[in-house]
C-alpha cells in the first residue's frame, strides 16, 4: 500500500543534458571534467527539486515528471536569448547555453577559492528564482489581468512569475496562494508538511499484520530580491524530510530453541536520508534483501542487508535503480538477544509466530535507524 498526501505530489523534474553544452563547459573532457560537470548538474537538480516542489504540492492531480533541459538541443530550444524559457512544444523548461557557461565558471571558481562562495550563492539565488518562475509556466499559470497575454503576473504584484524587476521592483522567491489561484487544477495546500506512507501486509501465517515506512516532507521559501534584480535581498529555504519505520503485529516473546536463519528477497523497505551536498537521493524509497542468523549458544543475531535499490526519476519516470556503491550498501549488524527480541547498532527486532507451522519464532520483524549510513527502514523475514 502506498499512501500519498490528499493533495499534491512529489514530482521532481527529469533532467536532460545537451551534448553540445558539455563541450562548451569543458573542451578537454577528462575524468576531472566529468566529475565537475556531474557535480554541477547535481546542484542544479537539487535546486530544481526545491523550486518545483513549491508548485507540485498544490496540484490536484499527479503530473507526468516535468522535463528540465540543461542546455539547448534539437527541439529543446528557446524563443529568446534570455536565461531560460518554457517551450510548450516540448513541455520543457530549458536553460540557455550562454548563461549556463557563466554559471558553470562561477561554480568552478567557488570550488578553488573561498571568495567564490559568495558569487556562487548569488548564482544559486538567481537559479532558484528562474526555475521557480519557469516552472509556473510549465504548470500553465495564467492571470486574467496579467501581462504578456496573462502568462505573467501583473506589474506591481511582486510575484515570482512577474516582470517587476524590469520596473526596478523586488520579486518574491517563493510561490504564494495568489500564484496558485492562477494555475489550472491546483488548490492552495496550507499544510506545513506532506505525509507519505509505504506499507506491506504481513504474511497470513505470521504474527505480523503490516510493516513499512513513513515520510514527512516540508518546504518553506521566504524573501525577495534586491529591487531591479533576480537575486540578492533576503533568501531563505527550509527544505526538510523526516522518516521512520515500523512493524505492526503480535510478537511472541519466544526465541528459537536452537540455531536458526531467516531470509527474504526485497523484504526490506527504507528511505535514503543522505542530506550531504554530494547526494541527490534524500527521501528516495529503498528496497533490499534482509537475512538473519540466530546463534543459540551466545543468544546473538547477525543481520545482513544488501542488494539495495532506490526508486527515483532519472531520464524518465521514476523507477527502481541499483543503489549500492563502493562504500555503501552492504551492511552487517551484530545484535544481542533476549526473550523480547534482539537489538544493537540502531536495529531493533522482535520474534513473531508462524501460525501454520505452530512455531512461536517462525518470523522476525525489525526496524533500522542507521545514522552513520543515513537510512532508515523496516524488514520482515521468515525462518528457513
Amino acid at each position: 500500500m502506498v499512501g500519498r498526501p490528499e493533495q499534491g505530489v512529489k514530482a521532481p523534474p527529469v533532467l536532460g543534458f545537451s551534448d553540445g553544452l558539455l563541450l562548451l563547459l569543458e573542451p578537454i573532457y577528462d575524468d576531472i571534467a566529468v566529475s565537475n560537470v556531474t557535480s554541477f548538474a547535481d546542484k542544479i537538480w537539487r535546486t530544481a527539486n526545491q523550486a518545483y516542489a513549491q508548485w507540485t504540492r498544490h496540484l490536484d492531480y499527479d503530473p507526468l515528471p516535468p522535463v528540465l533541459q540543461i542546455g539547448q538541443e534539437s527541439d529543446f530550444t528557446c524563443h529568446n536569448i534570455g536565461l531560460a524559457c518554457y517551450n510548450p512544444n516540448v513541455h520543457a523548461v530549458i536553460l540557455n547555453d550562454e548563461w549556463l557557461v557563466r554559471v558553470y565558471d562561477t561554480y568552478i571558481y567557488s570550488l578553488d577559492d573561498p571568495g567564490g562562495q559568495e558569487a556562487w550563492e548569488a548564482v544559486t539565488e538567481h537559479l532558484f528564482l528562474v526555475l521557480s518562475h519557469e516552472a509556473g509556466h510549465q504548470f500553465q499559470y495564467n492571470h486574467p489581468n496579467g501581462i504578456t497575454g496573462g502568462s505573467h503576473a501583473p506589474y506591481g504584484s511582486g510575484s515570482v512569475i512577474s516582470y517587476d524587476h524590469i520596473q526596478g521592483r523586488s520579486v518574491r522567491y517563493g510561490v504564494t496562494e495568489e500564484d496558485i489561484r492562477h494555475v489550472p487544477n491546483a488548490t492552495w495546500n496550507d499544510k506545513e508538511d506532506d505525509f507519505y506512507l509505504v506499507e506491506k501486509d504481513g504474511s497470513e501465517s505470521s504474527g505480523v499484520t503490516a510493516w513499512g515506512i513513513w515520510i514527512r516532507q516540508g518546504i518553506t521559501v521566504e524573501g525577495q530580491t534586491d529591487p531591479g534584480y533576480l537575486h540578492g535581498g533576503d533568501f531563505f529555504v527550509s527544505d526538510w524530510i523526516a522518516a521512520g519505520s515500523y512493524v505492526d503485529g503480535s510478537p511472541s516473546n519466544t526465541p528459537p530453541t536452537g540455531n536458526a536463519t531467516y531470509s527474504g528477497t526485497d523484504n526490506f523497505l527504507g528511505v535514503d536520508m543522505d542530506n550531504s551536498l554530494e547526494s541527490n537521493y534524500l527521501g528516495a524509497l529503498l528496497r533490499a534483501d534482509a537475512n538473519l542468523r540466530y546463534t543459540f549458544s551466545s543468544n546473538t543475531m547477525s543481520l545482513h542487508i544488501n542488494n539495495f535499490e532506490a526508486h527515483y526519476a532519472k531520464d524518465g519516470p521514476a523507477t527502481w535503480h541499483d543503489h549500492e556503491f563502493s562504500d555503501w550498501g552492504d551492511f552487517r549488524y551484530d545484535l544481542q538477544c533476549t526473550s523480547g527480541g534482539c537489538s544493537g547498532d540502531g536495529v531493533q527486532t522482535q520474534w513473531y509466530p508462524d501460525t501454520t507451522a505452530n512455531d512461536p519464532s517462525g518470523w522476525v520483524g525489525g526496524v533500522v535507524d542507521d545514522t552513520d549510513n543515513s537510512y532508515v527502514g523496516s524488514f520482515v523475514a521468515e525462518k528457513d
